[in-house]
Order: structure tokens, then sequence, then C-alpha cells
């Protein structure tokens, strides 16, 4: 796995996208339980869900035309990403 991509983050794409939906899952999960957290915490969880959208948005436009079917890994991945 070598591209652009993994060269920004310094770490292969699904180590980056274990650890940032994990992340992401569970600080939604404790907003959605009425948990209070501060609000530098909720800008940079919208920061980061977006930058996350945009990278994945990347990818797809990135790895589309290259292959000839949908991967069944990614696919999930991609709907779970804009849902």
């Amino acid at each position: 796995m070598t591209g652009w991509h993994d060269a920004l983050l310094a770490i292969p794409d699904p180590v980056a996208g274990l650890l940032t939906y994990g992340a992401v899952v569970a600080l939604g999960v404790a907003l959605f339980v009425c948990a209070r957290c501060p609000r530098w915490c909720r800008v940079g969880l919208t920061a980061c869900a977006v930058l996350g959208n945009t990278l994945c948005t990347a990818l797809i436009a990135q790895a589309h035309p290259s292959t000839p079917a949908l991967c069944m890994w990614l696919l999930p991945t991609w709907i779970l990403t804009f849902a």
C-alpha cells in the first residue's frame, strides 16, 4: 500500500481508518447518550468527520477508475462513512 495518502499520515490507510472510526464512534455514542463535552471536543469531532469524508471521497475517486469492480470490503466502509 503505497501512495500519496499513505505518506500524508505516515501510516497505512487501514490502520488510520480503524483508529479514526473507533474514536468517532466512541464520541458519537457518548454524545448520543447525552454526555457533556466541551465545545472544542464537538468542534474537533465535526472537523475530523468532515476531513474523513473528504479523504474518503478522494480515495474513492482515485480507486474507482483503476478497479474494474467495487471491492466488497470498501463498499460498506464508503456507505458507513457517508451515512
